[in-house]
């Protein structure tokens, strides 16, 4: 439980500093940035606006998709055609929601959604869009 709390303090304190470090029009960029995205994403990332995100961010994402894509037709093309292909299920953006990491990238891009809470599996969006790219059964 320590351990999470401080956790938590240091994501806090990073975004904090990261925002107040920030020039004013830095301010006002950043907090557009993720209202815009809060305000226009709809619960399925797969709809996600690339243009709020990192290019690695909507790379990962573009290419969870394919993989999605791919395991649905291996599994319309094999033995059990009727079985639940690979797929990311559940909100990769707001599950046990912690904080955003943000880079400049011709402005502020949203680049990763840090997770908290206890029993998680991953730390955070990245991560999870990884492993299940890098997943062989």
């Amino acid at each position: 439980m320590k351990k999470i709390k401080l956790n938590m303090f240091l994501i806090v304190c990073f975004l904090l500093s990261t925002i107040l470090s920030c020039s004013d029009d830095s301010k006002t960029e950043v907090t557009s940035t993720i209202n815009t995205f809060l305000k226009t994403y709809k619960g399925d990332f797969h709809t996600a606006d690339k243009n709020l995100m990192s290019t690695d961010l909507a790379d990962l994402i573009s290419k969870s998709v394919s993989k999605e894509e791919l395991e649905a037709e291996k599994v319309k093309v094999s033995e059990f055609p009727t079985d639940k292909p690979l797929m990311i299920e559940g909100d990769i953006f707001s599950s046990f929601f912690e904080g955003q990491l943000l880079v400049n990238e011709n402005g502020w891009k949203i680049d990763d959604v840090v997770y908290s809470g206890h029993k998680i599996e991953v730390a955070s969006t990245k991560e999870g869009l990884k492993n299940f790219i890098l997943y062989e059964e």
